[in-house]
Formats: structure tokens, C-alpha cells, sequence
């Protein structure tokens, strides 16, 4: 409450917290001010006549400030004139009460107003909320007609070309051949949108507990090692001596490491090395993906787990990138209460390190 005399303040304070309303006052605008900054208040009740600066200069002033235009403001003051209710509802208060006032009414208009002020703002979150699926849900359009476009095309006119010259299947395929790694670069990219959507509508829970994640490892790197080999790039493994079991999900633990992996195969050059290791430290089984390709740049790195991010480097064998790899691999890590990080400099490779927290149950020997 802002009113210049002290004893107006004490006894509506008093009154509304009884009530239980937490209420700070105020005896001038500068008071007033600095109490607004350090924590915006659900609602003002403004007095009129103060010297200096006066209760309609003050709402003037919260008007033309963005982050305290939107503050209900009560006009609680002995003006009562017609005159003086119009002016400050016209100025932007959303209610006037004259001195002396009845403490029913007054507890019953703020307890409205708040709520009503509550329930604003609920809606102004909603609709940006909505304003902001609607951006994303055209966004996911326009990449999708775009990503898919050009497989679709080079399906059909590989389909066409295999009808119209009636080719025998040695001739055909080269085309088969083709159609098949277009289809896979379409349904890859269906698969990641499902995906992301699946989590974001919160369909997927993480099934978090003690896990041996020696196997699964090995399975999935030894499926890379041939794609890597395909490429002429080293894929060097060090699983050290892992003796605690890691808290995570085993199915998302491998679609980390999996989109990790496939990124570094994807993004490397010929005859470079990728490194993946495991390792206990200091709490936490450490996942690192290490790589000699490209590296990310600041301005990547700021973005990098962001949806349909499409970052500068560009795959180095026309693999497909759907740019959801890291922003799946972030959401999987936070939901598997784990942190991840990258150590990387433009031109210098990447090293991704994601930490898991140990349980206290030991490996199996």
C-alpha cells in the first residue's frame, strides 16, 4: 500500500493480514518504487493526495513501465468526487474505494481482483504457450515437406526408371539400392519426430535403477565399428574397470550413446579416429565420445541442443541429419538425472561427456 500517512499504512496492513494477505506499505513514491523492484506485488493500493509526487502521477508512471504496467491498481483514497472515480479508472486502476472504507469490501475487491488478475495471466501463458506449439508445428511442417521432398523425389524417379525400361535386377540394382537408402533417410527422420514428440507429451517415463551396461554397450559399438570401418575412420573402445553399477534407463543409456556415436561417425572425414570410453570418477560413470572431425563453434554450441537445429558442420558420407540427434540425446540425459558436456573447439574434434551417478551395488565378477 502507498499512502504519505503512516498511520493509513499500519492499520491496512494490519487489516489484510489478518486476513491472511501478506501486505508491505509505503509513505512515498520512491519507497514505493524500490519495494515494486525488489518483488512485484499481485496488487497496489494507491492513495491520491501525497505531495510530490501524487497517486495519479504514480499510476502514470507503473503505466509506462513494461514490467509493472500489468499491476492491478485500487484506488483507496477520501477523493470521492464522481470527477476523481472517473479520472483514475480512465488512467488504469481497476477499481476505486473512498476513505473510510468497510474492511469486508475492501478484503472481498482485492481477493477479486487478484483472482482475477491470476487467471489473466494464466491465460496469457496459455496463449503463448499455444502461439509457440503453433510456430513449432509449422516449423515441423516446413522441415518435414522440405527433408522429405528430396528422398521422395529420388524414389520416384528411380521407381519410374525401373518400370518404364523394364530392367532386368542386375541392371536395377544400383536403383534398388537407392530407393532403399532414401526410405531410410525418411523413415529416420518420421522415427526422431515421434520420438521427441513421444517424450514432450510426457508418454515416457524413465525406469531409473542399478545397471550393468557392459553388453549393451559392446553390442552397439561392434554394429558401429563396421560403419566406422565403412568409412575409414578408427573406432578405439576403452571400457575400463567398471566395479559399481550406474543409476540410469538401459533403453535410453543406449539411445544416448547411440545418437553420440552416429554423430561422430557421420560428422568425421576419412581416416580419422573416434574414441569411446567408459570409466569410473569421483561418483559418476563417465561416457565419452571423442571425435577428430570438424569441432562446433561457439555460436553451435549455444544452439546444439536445440530442435531441428541444423549446425555448420555437414555430414562427410550424404548421411542424412534430421538435426533432433543432440536435442533427443539433452532430454534423455536430464530425465535420466545425468549432466552432459562438450569439450570442443572449432577445427578440433568434439568430446562429449555425459556423467551418470553410481548406485551402491558392485559388478558382478
Amino acid at each position: 500500500m502507498l499512502d504519505d500517512n503512516q498511520a493509513n499504512v499500519q492499520i491496512v496492513c494490519l487489516t489484510l493480514r489478518k486476513n491472511n494477505l501478506r501486505a508491505v506499505g509505503a509513505n512515498n513514491a520512491h519507497q514505493a518504487l524500490d519495494l515494486i523492484e525488489k518483488e512485484k506485488p499481485e496488487l497496489i493500493l494507491l492513495d491520491i493526495m501525497m505531495p510530490d509526487i501524487d497517486g495519479y502521477k504514480f499510476m502514470e508512471m507503473l503505466k509506462q513501465d513494461e514490467k509493472k504496467a500489468d499491476i492491478p491498481v485500487i484506488f483507496l483514497t477520501a477523493k470521492s468526487s464522481t470527477e476523481d472515480i472517473v479520472k483514475g479508472l480512465e488512467i488504469g486502476a481497476v477499481d476505486y474505494m473512498a476513505k473510510p472504507f468497510s474492511t469486508s469490501e475492501l478484503i472481498t475487491r482485492i481477493k477479486t481482483h487478484v483472482k482475477m488478475k491470476r487467471l489473466q495471466d494464466a491465460l496469457i501463458e496459455k496463449k503463448q504457450s499455444l502461439e509457440a506449439l503453433n510456430m513449432e508445428m509449422n516449423e515441423i511442417i516446413g522441415i518435414m515437406a522440405h527433408d522429405l521432398k528430396n528422398p521422395i523425389f529420388s524414389i520416384l524417379m528411380q521407381a519410374k526408371s525401373i518400370k518404364n525400361e523394364r530392367m532386368p535386377y542386375e541392371e536395377a540394382e544400383d536403383f534398388i539400392d537407392g530407393i532403399i537408402r532414401a526410405s531410410d533417410v525418411m523413415l529416420e527422420l518420421i522415427k526422431k519426430i515421434l520420438e521427441v514428440n513421444h517424450v514432450e507429451q510426457g508418454k515416457m517415463q524413465a525406469q531409473i535403477k542399478a545397471t550393468d551396461i557392459t553388453q549393451c554397450t559392446s553390442d552397439l559399438l561392434e554394429r558401429y565399428e563396421q560403419i566406422a570401418k565403412n568409412k575409414d575412420i578408427t573406432l578405439n573402445v576403452e571400457l575400463g574397470e567398471i566395479k559399481m553399477k550406474p543409476l540410469l534407463d538401459e533403453n535410453l543409456y543406449v539411445q544416448v550413446l547411440d545418437n553420440l556415436v552416429s554423430n561422430a561417425v557421420k560428422y568425421s572425414p576419412s581416416r580419422k579416429r573416434i574414441w569411446v570410453k567408459l570409466e569410473c570418477n569421483n561418483g559418476t560413470l563417465d561416457l565419452s565420445v571423442k571425435d577428430e572431425g570438424p569441432g562446433l563453434s561457439k555460436a553451435d554450441q549455444e544452439k546444439m541442443y536445440s530442435k531441428f537445429c541444423k549446425l555448420t558442420p555437414q555430414p562427410t558420407g550424404h548421411e542424412s541429419s534430421t538435426g533432433l540427434g543432440l536435442s533427443i540425446v539433452k532430454k534423455y540425459v536430464d530425465m535420466m538425472n545425468a549432466s552432459i558436456s562438450l569439450e570442443s573447439e572449432e577445427g578440433n574434434g568434439c568430446n562429449f561427456i555425459v556423467k551418470f551417478p553410481l548406485s551402491e551395488e558392485k559388478m558382478m565378477k
